[in-house]
């Protein structure tokens, strides 16, 4: 979501402090968070992997393919028309892949991206022939270990799909919340949610912390520990 005109004027009110400690740093993001990405907040905390459709998996994983490497403010742009082309995955599985990634080069130029989604298609269509959802999502989705053997699908971005499929407590270590651990003294991301004092899952302190950094910067983090 992209913050309106007048939310933008409070937003400096809402600025956690980096030279406080790592819990102070959280409870103001949290306090931000609540404030001005309330809803997105709850659709993450009401995510459960057990209720996962394959519909809701498909999409989940054309937005984190899509954003790896890449701004999710952007991407939120044009992912409604990025669904339209890849969705349903049975009928874009049988596309010729060429000829659709030129409707696509129109809305994201990225071919390797755009053929791993066409490769994951096929993969649901194959596996589902012999076994159901249920047995599949459970044998092969349930770890971000297991989520790495998807195509475009590596070690960051294992976790950030994890999470955003329902397994809560997957701690994306991205490079603002890289940063945050190092200024704040540890050796990893889920070190550093791990240690704060928080009943949330840590894939939703990862997310609070990750909409605070990413909307404030850590710029000045990078600087300060050169």
């Amino acid at each position: 979501m992209e913050l309106h005109k007048e939310q933008l004027l409070l937003i400096n009110d809402y600025q956690p402090d980096l030279n406080i400690s790592i819990q102070k740093y959280f409870d103001d993001s949290y306090r931000f968070v609540n404030k001005f990405y309330s809803n997105e907040l709850n659709y993450y905390l009401n995510l459960d992997f057990h209720l996962l459709t394959i519909d809701n998996f498909y999409q989940e994983y054309i937005w984190c393919v899509h954003t790896a490497g890449f701004s999710a403010k952007i991407v939120g742009k044009h992912i409604n028309n990025l669904l339209k082309i890849y969705s349903p995955y049975y009928l874009y599985a049988t596309t010729d892949f060429n000829q659709s990634f030129e409707s696509l080069k129109l809305i994201c130029n990225n071919q390797l991206k755009s053929q791993a989604i066409w490769k994951l298609a096929n993969i649901l269509i194959t596996e589902l022939k012999t076994i159901d959802w249920l047995t599949f999502k459970n044998q092969h989705l349930n770890t971000p270990e297991k989520l790495q053997r998807l195509p475009y699908i590596g070690k960051i971005t294992c976790f950030h799909l994890a999470r955003n499929i329902g397994l809560l407590d997957s701690v994306k270590p991205d490079l603002h919340l890289t940063r945050l651990a190092t200024h704040f003294g540890f050796k990893t991301p889920i070190e550093m949610c791990q240690a704060i004092n928080s009943d949330l899952p840590l894939g939703i302190i990862d997310l609070i912390l990750w909409y605070a950094a990413s909307t404030f910067s850590t710029l000045s983090i990078k600087k300060d520990n050169r």
